[in-house]
């Protein structure tokens, strides 16, 4: 090659390799001048092992489209928590963020259909979710979208039949929610059926009949199908019987008849089954086959008595609905084998607290539901603690009165307004992880205030309308965390505001409609200077 060749190639060459140093070097100073912002807005980062930013957080900007426009200088983000406020502008931002996997846009009102037209242009997308104010037009920019996995159109109520044509084109989607998609029809249904890889479809207040539930019988994949309060009267479960994967159905609020049902003993890996309501416990008899139920919803049904001998089919039972059931306490009976049993809903029913001795070898519930039946309190507490041998925390956080944190300490009881009371109080003994209890009108007496004294991490007491005095009050003495006391509507008079002195940490009083010397209210005050103390009556 001529010398004068050589030196332009080498020119050439060195020139190229300068241009991209200068390229990457610019990248670097626009990342790291992009961060910089994103910190200074308030933005989360995370790293992966190779310091790379992956994860992004905007949740705490407050401005609109915040933090968006640096987004897009990191390369390798592929999780990203939008602002309060995001509009069309800020998604044409996102849609040079190409890593991205999952995007919620469900609360986010600005945005328009034409804004999808960016979200269109993320590659790697696999859950998406769009806002309510979605119609057919935007559903257009969706249908090359291969990637998706999974789409959430739950209340696009604008949404037709014509936009599903998009949707159709979607051949790997696996997860559809249409919940409340009133403006869909049947003829939407059956442009459906090409979705071969779905395995989760919600219908749920979507305008279908029986005629197209043919169509859905192309979906061999399905595990989960919602059809609550849709139009389905039952002569097109016929075609669901031909699922042989489906695990989940849901038929709450369907006119569906009981003789319907008989096609649903078919679907033999069924795991979770929401009945129509006004279903009968003849119901319960086509359900028979159905050895793998986990989870039977049968709220507002005409089950008797009598009929629930059918559930001993259902040996792997773990949850059971029969809210509002015309049920008594001879029905549970019935349940005594149930022994995996973990939550019972017995809502609006006419069980007892005699029914409940039905429940005794149940050492697995752990919820249980109870309002507007006769059951009480003390009922359940004693077939916990006296008939299964379980802690009194593991009745209260059955009826949701008591906090439990992910280790399983116990953090917080509230038994407010319940007949709860010295008894109880005696088998709170060793919760020492206890912070707040909220004993307002409860049975507690100066007798039970005894128990605190085990408690000493509590931080929150109210004993608010309780048969309490000074003698009781003297108890409180032995917490030291304490922070907030309620002591209004008891008998505790200004002598008992004795026991208050030494209570460092106390920051909040609650005295109200009490009669007390201020000159003893004064010398707490002073005693605490970081006390607040509310109104109360000077005497």
């Amino acid at each position: 090659m001529p010398q004068h060749s050589t030196c332009v190639w080498t020119t050439i060459v060195l020139l190229a390799s300068l241009a991209a140093s200068s390229d990457r070097c610019v990248a670097s100073d626009r990342l790291a001048e992009s961060v910089a912002q994103l910190h200074r807005l308030g933005a989360r980062l995370e790293r992966d092992s190779e310091n790379r930013i992956v994860s992004v957080d905007l949740s705490a900007c407050v401005a609109a489209n915040a933090g968006l426009e640096q987004v897009r200088y990191l390369p390798h983000v592929s999780k990203l928590a939008l602002p309060p406020v995001v509009d069309d502008v800020g998604l044409e931002s996102i849609g040079a963020v190409t890593n991205v996997t999952g995007l919620d846009l469900r609360a986010y009102r600005s945005i328009t259909d034409a804004g999808l037209a960016h979200v269109a242009r993320l590659p790697q997308l696999r859950a998406l979710a769009l806002p309510p104010q979605t119609s057919d037009v935007g559903l257009r920019h969706l249908a090359t979208m291969k990637s998706l996995r999974q789409l959430e159109l739950s209340h696009c109520r604008q949404i037709t039949d014509d936009g599903l044509l998009a949707i159709a084109e979607l051949s790997d989607l696996e997860v559809l929610d249409l919940t409340n998609c009133r403006r869909l029809t049947d003829r939407g249904i059956e442009r459906l059926s090409s979705l071969h890889s779905l395995r989760s479809l919600m219908l749920n207040r979507c305008s279908v009949t029986d005629a197209r539930l043919e169509h859905l019988a192309a979906l061999k994949q399905l595990r989960t199908l919602r059809l609550s309060e849709t139009s389905v009267r039952g002569p097109g479960l016929k075609h669901l019987a031909t699922l042989p994967d489906l695990e989940s159905l849901d038929l709450e609020l369907t006119p569906i008849l009981d003789e319907h049902l008989v096609e649903l003993g078919r679907l033999t890996r069924l795991r979770s089954l929401t009945m129509p309501a006004g279903a009968t416990t003849r119901a319960l008899v086509h359900l028979q086959p159905l050895a793998q139920l986990q989870t039977l919803i049968a709220s507002d049904s005409r089950f008797d008595n009598a009929g629930l001998a059918h559930l001993a089919a259902f040996k792997k039972l773990v949850r059971l609905d029969l809210n509002g059931a015309s049920i008594s306490d001879a029905g549970l009976a019935h349940f005594a084998e149930l022994i995996d049993l973990e939550e019972l809903n017995l809502t609006g029913t006419a069980v007892s607290d005699a029914g409940l001795s039905h429940l005794k070898r149940l050492t697995r519930l752990r919820k249980l539901s109870i309002a507007g039946s006769q059951i009480t309190l003390s009922g359940v507490v004693r077939l916990f603690t006296s008939e299964q041998q379980r802690p009194l925390t593991a009745a209260l956080a059955a009826l949701d009165a008591a906090v439990v944190d992910d280790l399983g300490n116990v953090m917080a009881i509230n038994v407010a307004g319940t007949s709860f009371g010295d008894a109880e109080m005696a088998q709170l003994q060793g919760v020492a992880t206890l912070k707040e209890l909220h004993l307002t009108a409860t049975k507690v007496t100066d007798v039970g205030m005894a128990q605190l004294k085990s408690l000493t991490s509590l931080e929150r007491l109210f004993i608010a309308k309780c048969a309490i005095g000074d003698v009781g009050l003297a108890h409180i003495k032995s917490l030291p965390e304490l922070r907030v006391l309620n002591i209004y509507g008891t008998q505790i008079t200004s002598a008992g505001l004795e026991y208050l002195m030494g209570l460092k940490n106390l920051k909040t009083l609650y005295i109200t409609d009490l009669k007390f010397k201020p000159a003893v209210v004064d010398r707490l005050k002073q005693q605490l200077p970081d006390l607040k103390v509310t109104d109360y009556t000077a005497e």
